[in-house]
C-alpha cells in the first residue's frame, strides 16, 4: 500500500531467538510461570498441560526436537531459530525482559516495525532478501528444515539486523494486513 505511519524508535535483537535461548526459558520454568502469559494463553497452557513447544520431546533428561524429516538431540540445532506460536513468543519476551532486567518494554514487533527493520521502503523485497525467494529447489526457503543462523551471516541488513526473512515464521504483534 501507499500508507504512511509514524513510529517510535525501537530496538530489535540482531538475530532471531534460537532454540538454545528458548531452552533457557523452558528450563527456567517459563511454562509454569503465569506472569509471562496472558489469561487466555495461560488457560491454554494449563488445559493442554504444555511444558515446551509442540515439536520438542523430553526423554529422561534429554531434550529432542522433531524436525520435518527426523528427530534429533536438541544440541544439534541449538543455533537454529526457534519455532513457537505467538503466545509462546510473547511469554518468552516477558521472561527475557525480566531475566535481563530490561526496563523498557520487550515485545513482539508490530508489522510496521518489522517492515521497517527489513528495509521494506518499496513494494519490492530488499536485494539482501531477494535471493531467498528464488524458485530453484536449492533456494533457502525451499529447504525442509530451518538453517542455523551461523550458516548465513551475510543476511545482515543496513540496520544491523539479520535473518528477518526466510528462516522462521515472522510473528508480529499487530495484524498483518494492507496499509
Amino acid at each position: 500500500g501507499d500508507g504512511y505511519m509514524e513510529m517510535k524508535s525501537c530496538w530489535m535483537t540482531k538475530y532471531p531467538i534460537t532454540i538454545f535461548q528458548y531452552l533457557e526459558f523452558v528450563q527456567d520454568g517459563g511454562y509454569h510461570k503465569e506472569e509471562f502469559w496472558s489469561k487466555e494463553h495461560w488457560d491454554w497452557i494449563q488445559h493442554e498441560h504444555l511444558e515446551c513447544p509442540s515439536d520438542w520431546i523430553k526423554e529422561s533428561e534429554q531434550w529432542l526436537i522433531r524436525l520435518p524429516l527426523r528427530i534429533v538431540p536438541i544440541e544439534q540445532v541449538y543455533n537454529h531459530t526457534v519455532s513457537v506460536c505467538l503466545a509462546e513468543a510473547k511469554a518468552f519476551a516477558g521472561w527475557y525482559r525480566d531475566k535481563h532486567r530490561i526496563k523498557d518494554s520487550v515485545t513482539i514487533p508490530t508489522e510496521y516495525q518489522w517492515l521497517q527493520a527489513i528495509g521494506m521502503d518499496s513494494p519490492q523485497a530488499p536485494p539482501i532478501y531477494q535471493r531467498l525467494y528464488s524458485c530453484s529447489c536449492h533456494g533457502i526457503l525451499n529447504k525442509m528444515e530451518p538453517e542455523s543462523i551461523v550458516n548465513n551471516m551475510d543476511l545482515e541488513n543496513k540496520y544491523g539486523v539479520s535473518h528477518l526473512v526466510g528462516n522462521a515464521w515472522e510473528w508480529t504483534s499487530s495484524p498483518f494486513a494492507p496499509f
